[in-house]
């Protein structure tokens, strides 16, 4: 390993325990408990006893038969945890962020969340669980290369967005808003758990997917929030941002100093609010 190689990790490490140090205080699950949570009710999806129960709640309520409510259902609703609203939304957030505190930090924290969301997927894949139209809750059923997108079930993608991508945009407005309250943080995270029944209940009725999918999606979800937290909490996106993006940040935004070689202590951090702030996530 070279000295420039060694100088720029110590560099890096310096700055995460610098950023770390007020972050300490998120009140979400463990991910130990998520991980024991997922393991297990995925043991259950699969046995007989989560096959039947995937049965007896399998609802198709919303058809294309009802028309505009159809319509409602299909082209809004079911929309708002897409990869084309969502997703779009967290990348403007992020950018707006980005732009307004001068620092990459936010898009780093939105990048991650994808990260973060494209390993669910990978996990959809290996799971390879018949999505409802095939018929059956049966897993390894000949995988991708048999039924092609019907093969990937569980867990669902859209609860999973719902949580990830919906909770990164409120941490995004938690760590960068300066203005941002307690009753702000109130109000937007009844909105975010109003997003989160709304995939869930739209997914079950429209018969999408089946029960254990979406609680299985919902629980990814807390488990790639939960990582992005914690990379967060130990100072990393903005330890990354000072590092890799000194270049370009010195580029967009002209400063008597290059980032990189500015005192810790002098580089400009995000506003953040009291550990109480965030007592009202998941509660």
């Amino acid at each position: 390993m070279t000295d420039s190689v060694r100088t720029l990790i110590s560099t890096f490490r310096d700055r995460a325990r610098f950023y770390a140090s007020p972050l300490r205080f998120w009140p979400l699950p463990s991910l130990e408990i998520l991980t024991v949570v997922f393991v297990a009710g995925t043991a259950l999806a699969i046995s007989p006893v989560g096959r039947d129960v995937d049965r007896f709640f399998f609802v198709r309520v919303v058809t294309k038969d009802d028309g505009m409510l159809f319509t409602l259902f299909q082209e809004v609703l079911d929309r708002l945890s897409s990869q084309r609203v969502v997703g779009v939304l967290m990348l403007v957030v992020a950018l707006w962020f980005a732009a307004r505190c001068r620092t990459f930090a936010p898009l780093i924290i939105a990048g991650l969340a994808e990260l973060m969301f494209a390993g669910v997927g990978i996990l959809k894949i290996f799971l390879a669980k018949s999505s409802t139209k095939v018929g059956e809750p049966d897993w390894w059923d000949g995988g991708i290369l048999a039924q092609g997108k019907h093969s990937m079930a569980y867990p669902s993608g859209h609860a999973t967005e719902a949580v990830l991508l919906w909770g990164t945009i409120l941490l995004l407005f938690v760590l960068y808003s300066p203005q941002w309250t307690h009753r702000r943080t109130v109000v937007v995270a009844q909105f975010w758990h109003l997003i989160i029944v709304n995939t869930v209940v739209v997914s079950w009725l429209m018969g999408h997917h089946w029960v254990s999918d979406l609680a299985a999606g919902m629980v990814c979800g807390l488990i790639g929030l939960r990582l992005v937290v914690g990379l967060v909490e130990r100072g990393v996106p903005q330890a990354a941002a000072d590092i890799c993006g000194a270049a370009v940040s010195d580029l967009l935004w002209p400063a008597s100093q290059p980032v990189a070689d500015r005192d810790p202590a002098a580089v400009p951090r995000p506003v953040i609010p009291s550990p109480l702030v965030y007592r009202s996530w998941i509660r």
